[in-house]
């Protein structure tokens, strides 16, 4: 079972925060809006303007606010800065090789913290709802790319609910979600052979693994695993 946040050992600010966070995730405050005053949620919270306004500044200083002085607090998107590859949806690039894209969802379920790889338990606190979606991506029907995602569904809890057959996992979560800031990683390793056998691959033959966390405030919202044959799958980005 997965485990859910005690909000009474969270401190108010905090919960200030995740209460903020959770109205931008579940789309009632999209990129753009106005929230609440500082003394609204002082008094919905039951708390001093004081308590919000340390909740309220640290979500500015994360890039998920924008603080505007006589006009009020505005949710805003802090986009990435890539420096010299530009990842695109896997979509995106099967089209732009000439292909018929398509994507085929194997897995989806959540998942306790306990069973989580060690990577993304480095990633994740116990606090969090992680949810797991295996997609496949191809390319006129020949598997180019194995897609396994976690994605806390404490922020954004209508993830478990989509069809990812027909919808795009990355452009969901875009669509969704407030992003400050990720990395990400891309190197050679042997396949799984559960990922091998779907990517038409011999078990434990070479992949590219592409790996990427991502943040909404200070928490990861998802985690990553990209896997390509690297017999017929190659990335390229430009130099600026």
């Amino acid at each position: 079972m997965c485990k859910t946040t005690d909000e009474t050992s969270v401190p108010v600010y905090e919960r200030i925060k995740r209460y903020i966070l959770a109205h931008i995730h579940d789309g009632r405050w999209r990129t753009g809006a106005m929230i609440p005053s500082e003394n609204e949620l002082a008094e919905t919270f039951g708390v001093s303007r004081m308590t919000v306004n340390r909740a309220v500044k640290e979500l500015a200083i994360e890039g998920v606010l924008e603080r505007k002085q006589g006009a009020g607090t505005f949710v805003i998107q802090k986009q990435f800065s890539q420096t010299f590859v530009t990842v695109h949806s896997i979509a995106e690039d099967i089209e732009r090789m000439g292909k018929r894209y398509h994507a085929k969802q194997i897995f989806g379920g959540a998942q306790a913290y306990n069973t989580l790889p060690a990577e993304a338990q480095k990633l994740f606190t116990p606090q969090q709802t992680p949810y797991r979606v295996d997609v496949v991506h191809f390319g006129d029907d020949v598997p180019l790319q194995y897609e396994r995602r976690w994605v806390d569904l404490n922020l954004v809890p209508k993830f478990a609910e989509q069809d990812f057959n027909i919808v795009s996992t990355s452009n969901y979560l875009i669509a969704q979600t407030p992003l400050v800031r990720g990395l990400y990683t891309i190197e050679a390793l042997a396949c799984p052979d559960d990922i091998a056998s779907c990517l038409a691959m011999p078990a434990g033959a070479p992949a590219l693994c592409l790996r990427r966390h991502t943040y909404s405030g200070e928490l990861v919202v998802t985690l990553v695993q990209m896997w390509h044959n690297g017999a017929n799958f190659s990335f390229t980005g430009t130099l600026e």
